[in-house]
């Protein structure tokens, strides 16, 4: 587990959101892996990639996307994770971890929470690290990520047995130091949805680290940019180097 981790920080590029969705912007993953790889420490990626991008992902830790999803056919309530792969496949990959979903509030939250139950009972025996994303209700559900349900969620997910769990930001320093005094296993904020605004997601990033995150896992926020390798540089500069938002925009974004 440690060796996820670099000063006990770690930042994540997500790319496994084609296992749920239709998604613009990961037409070349190797390409992607190279070129932001050195600013990274880990990838989340699908079985294909890893199977496919062995190469490019061999000085990372990979982690493997345990379960897919029909987010694109189905409405967010009536989606549900199925799990696919476990710890027996990792060898098959050369990856190091496991994630998984889990959807509180969710219709079919017994589903969900026995899919995380199962896939951690699996890993444990193996010392397999198991990230588990924590989301209230579902996928893009927003009016749901209220700081409770955040809290709830999280913890509910460590008390599982999760090695570490990636969750909402809620928005302000207070509440999320809450969720992290609440929280006994490592944190790591999800990126959400593409932003229009660099500077308020750097801020996002700066203000959960303040609060106690240990890093983030975040996908089209870096790769979806229009310059991935600066604003990649950005966030590992304010997780890795407590440099503020600003301080890192001008440092690797302006310059």
């Amino acid at each position: 587990m440690d060796t996820m981790f670099k000063n006990g920080k770690i930042v994540v590029l997500a790319m496994d959101h084609p296992a749920y969705m239709p998604i613009m912007g990961l037409t070349s993953p190797g390409k992607i892996i190279k070129d932001l790889g050195p600013y990274l420490d880990a990838f989340i990626v699908n079985f294909g990639v890893a199977k496919t991008y062995q190469k490019e992902l061999a000085d990372k830790t990979v982690i493997l996307r345990a379960d897919t999803e029909n987010v694109y056919h189905n409405k967010p309530t009536e989606s549900e994770p199925m799990l696919c792969f476990d710890s027996s496949d990792l060898e098959t990959v050369n990856a190091d971890a496991l994630v998984t979903m889990c959807y509180t509030g969710h219709p079919r939250e017994k589903d969900t929470r026995k899919n995380v139950a199962q896939l951690i009972s699996s890993a444990s025996s193996s010392g397999i690290p198991v990230m588990v994303e924590a989301i209230p209700m579902g996928l893009g559900l927003k009016e749901y990520y209220t700081a409770d349900n955040i809290s709830y969620a999280a913890r509910l997910v460590a008390e599982l047995g999760a090695d570490i769990t990636k969750i909402p930001y809620t928005g302000d320093i207070e509440s999320f130091r809450e969720i992290v005094e609440n929280t006994f296993i490592p944190i790591v904020i999800l990126g959400g949805t593409k932003g229009d605004e660099d500077m308020d997601f750097l801020k996002s990033i700066a203000d959960a680290m303040t609060a106690g995150a240990t890093g983030v896992a975040i996908g089209r926020n870096i790769w979806g940019h229009a310059e991935p390798s600066k604003m990649a540089a950005c966030v590992s500069a304010i997780v890795h180097d407590n440099v503020t938002a600003v301080d890192a925009y001008n440092l690797h974004m302006v310059n």
